[in-house]
């Protein structure tokens, strides 16, 4: 994915400036270890500004010069400081300074998975392919195209043999309830569970979690889908 051009501008608008679970989190690791942070992905400031916001001493790097100039014209705008910022990759970087705390966002997660998939697409047990399955599923303004998750997900299920009930359950809630194919969805959710996790034993305590999940989405399938 390349945060770029039109792509940068319509990321806050679309919902890439919601806090989101990440920021209570990393609030508390700001609190608890004292003096500046890193965040590594910024982009326009979802999570730096706000720390900015609360007094934390916050610079960023992201790949995208577009993303850090809205990031400049946020800080300005909301009256704060100008942050540091770097532009660049993440493995190449060679700052001048050592951080009290080194962050990622949940968001910039999305940016590795290209290389990590062209470096080892079946690296355990086919996880980049089951990650990409929910990144694929966010809207397309956001990056996301139902098709590679559906390419994705037949990937992911030939690497693990079809022994893990995970490709099954981020395609059930991640495409089939945004398309409203209850029976899709009904039809993933029976197949992860009928996977014996006891073919997969060293996977066994993580295939019973997710097929719990599986089993609480049926139970509230009238909530997903409109009558």
């Amino acid at each position: 994915m390349n945060w770029t051009g039109l792509a940068a501008r319509v990321w806050d608008p679309s919902g890439g400036d919601d806090p989101q679970n990440d920021y209570p989190f990393i609030k508390r690791l700001l609190e608890q270890n004292p003096g500046t942070a890193l965040d590594m992905g910024c982009g326009t400031g979802r999570l730096l500004l706000r720390y900015l916001k609360d007094g934390f001493d916050v610079e960023g790097m992201d790949t995208s010069a577009d993303m850090l100039a809205i990031l400049r014209e946020k800080a300005a705008a909301q009256g704060l400081k100008q942050p540091t910022l770097y532009q660049g990759y993440m493995q190449e970087l060679d700052l001048p300074r050592k951080y009290q705390v080194i962050y990622v966002p949940c968001g910039t997660y999305c940016l590795v998975t290209d290389r990590a998939l062209a470096l080892d697409p079946a690296w355990n047990k086919g996880a980049i392919h089951e990650l990409m399955i929910s990144l694929d599923s966010l809207p397309e303004a956001l990056g996301g195209n139902p098709a590679r998750a559906r390419e994705h997900f037949k990937m992911a299920v030939a690497i693990q043999k079809g022994l893990s009930p995970g490709p099954y359950v981020a395609l059930a809630t991640g495409i089939a309830v945004p398309a409203q194919d209850r029976a899709e969805f009904e039809r993933l959710l029976k197949d992860a569970l009928a996977i014996d996790p006891e073919k997969d034993p060293s996977n066994r305590l993580v295939i019973l979690v997710t097929q719990r999940r599986a089993r609480v989405l049926l139970d509230r399938i009238d909530e997903k889908f409109s009558k």
